[in-house]
């Protein structure tokens, strides 16, 4: 809970910085590309309504950065600092905000979102903590959605969340090594977060319904956790601190 509470605070923060330096709503399209280095190739389209915010800075050799916000009052922004990083972004709707970081080297980030007010962070390398070959995507339609991947610290690390509906909240945390998380939530009101500071670890969770609540935290390694939870005010929670264990929890 400590640790969601503080990538929650950090997902506050950027999009807080985002905020502050996008442009009043009633301004045109506003889009800023700085690349220094080699190689760097970065694309920024913006469709229509007004407000749209796109900056993408590269520093570093081989990024790749594309964004694409059709709709109002949107905010995106890529900054890449390594080799060979990827990102690419995608907005079709209104007052969303996407923010990736990338520090570390061949890392690949994805973020869609499709709906009003939801809320996308990635982080890959950032804070000073080197990580390589990871990848994230993540999708939100709807309302009001808050999505997070931190892959900070760990190395060869794969994570993929989809959100459908209004006002649910998916974290993952991935600071060790070849973990794999798989989250997928429909509906209303409902958390999911997977934590994993081992390594080769695997968590999937899919929550359909309203006010669920779903934690998979894998310090251990080689472990590999399943929870299924379908209807209203489910809580489930799986904790693997050893080694090799399975779990599979499913609530309807």
């Amino acid at each position: 809970m400590i640790s969601f509470k503080r990538h929650l605070l950090a997902m506050g923060s950027a999009i807080a910085l985002m905020a502050s330096a996008a442009p009043a709503f009633a301004y045109t399209n506003t889009a800023y590309i700085s690349q220094p280095g080699s190689y760097n190739t970065a694309y920024q389209y913006q469709g229509g309504g007004n407000g749209n915010l796109a900056i993408t800075n590269q520093y570093g050799n081989y990024g790749s950065a594309s964004q694409i916000q059709n709709g109002n009052n949107n905010y995106a922004n890529i900054n890449q600092s390594g080799l060979a990083n990827i990102a690419s972004q995608t907005q079709i709707g209104t007052g969303n905000a996407a923010f990736i970081i990338q520090g570390g080297s061949y890392n690949i980030a994805s973020q869609y979102q499709n709906g009003s007010y939801n809320r996308a962070v990635i982080e890959q390398g950032a804070g000073g903590y080197y990580s390589s070959h990871n990848t994230a995507h993540q999708y939100q339609y709807g309302t009001g959605n808050v999505a997070g991947i931190y892959q900070n610290g760990g190395n060869g690390n794969y994570a993929w969340q989809l959100q459908n509906g209004s006002y649910n909240t998916v974290m993952a945390t991935q600071s060790g090594n070849y973990n794999t998380s798989r989250q997928a939530q429909y509906g209303y009101f409902n958390t999911a977060t997977v934590t994993q500071s081992g390594s080769y670890n695997t968590a999937i969770q899919y929550q359909s319904g309203s006010s669920n609540t779903a934690t998979i935290n894998q310090p251990g390694n080689h472990n590999s956790a399943t929870q299924d939870q379908i209807g209203t005010g489910n809580i489930a929670s799986i904790t693997q601190a050893g080694n090799g264990n399975s779990a599979t929890q499913v609530q309807h």
